[in-house]
């Protein structure tokens, strides 16, 4: 690791910052390693750290990966959207390889911080084998959709795009009307966060309330009944959606045991609430045949889990 930071990042930073004395760079290096040491030196280390990785998840995985949304199935944290997969092999081998050189880390296949759900992520990477027809039913919803749409940034084609993957991602395995109502609450507020994470039309400092009703009022009314068609004929959805199913890789890594179509932090929340409160009341129904679970309770295990 030390030797990609000295010759890539150094590398990158002498290239932008050619009226700089390259000594400068070697010097920072040396500092940020551990070879000059002393309570400045120290500081500035710590400083460093603090400072670099809220600049990367703001920059790349707030920013970016809420932009580039050719295939957001790729668009993960920790991942890069413009590696399409590996073989296997290569994915054993590089569980193999943390097992190896970092044994107390956790393969998991969310964390805390997941962008979309491990069944989420599934369907919409396997639209990859069907590009064309999946090109065509955009282009369609698209046209059906103009009507709706109050000028041509509400919303733009990009994040128009992304409303249709995470369509496909998230879409509830009923088609009950009440569910499908629900469910379109909850791409509104996808939709909300999405596109101020992306920061091109607004963003969490500059707030544009038009903006966001016309957006509204698009995913109420765009979300095309040719949806439900696609989602039944089409074989992403023929399974329970469980990523050991679709994908034969994973079965060997533990994965969610539940159907999980998430797309949104709230997503997670609600599903980790609900999960706690079954747990625990199956657990202590078994043994007292009676007790419940305080909602006040769970809140706070939600919160301490989080």
């Amino acid at each position: 690791m030390r030797k990609v930071f000295r010759h890539t990042g150094a590398k990158l930073a002498r290239a932008r910052r050619a009226d700089l004395d390259g000594e400068l760079f070697d010097f920072f290096v040396d500092i940020l390693l551990g070879r000059h040491r002393g309570m400045v030196e120290d500081e500035l280390v710590a400083r460093f750290q603090q400072v670099t990785g809220p600049v990367m998840a703001k920059g790349v995985e707030d920013t970016t990966f809420y932009t580039y949304n050719r295939l957001t199935a790729l668009n993960e944290v920790g991942g890069n959207p413009g590696r399409f997969g590996v073989s296997p092999e290569e994915f054993h081998d590089g569980n193999a390889h943390t097992a190896r050189h970092w044994p107390g880390t956790l393969l998991a296949t969310s964390t805390h911080d997941t962008k979309r759900a491990e069944d989420t992520r599934a369907r919409i990477a396997l639209l990859s084998e069907i590009p064309t027809r999946f090109a065509g039913a955009v282009s369609e919803w698209s046209s059906l959709n103009d009507r709706h749409r109050a000028d041509p940034s509400l919303p733009d084609r990009n994040a128009e795009w992304l409303l249709y993957q995470t369509l496909i991602g998230a879409w509830p395995l009923s088609a009950a009307a009440a569910e499908l109502d629900a469910f379109v609450g909850r791409i509104q507020r996808y939709m909300h966060k999405a596109l101020r994470e992306a920061k091109t039309h607004v963003s969490w400092i500059n707030q544009r309330p038009e903006y966001d009703q016309g957006v509204e009022r698009f995913v109420a009314a765009g979300v095309p009944k040719e949806q439900i068609a696609f989602q039944r004929d089409t074989y992403v959805f023929k399974s329970d959606g469980s990523p050991s199913e679709l994908v034969g890789d994973f079965r060997d890594y533990y994965g969610p045991t539940y159907k999980a179509f998430r797309a949104l932090d709230e997503d997670a929340q609600t599903a980790l609430r609900r999960d706690l409160v079954a747990l625990a009341n199956a657990q202590n129904t078994s043994k007292t045949g009676a007790f419940r679970v305080p909602s006040d309770y769970v809140e706070v295990v939600a919160v301490k889990a989080r």
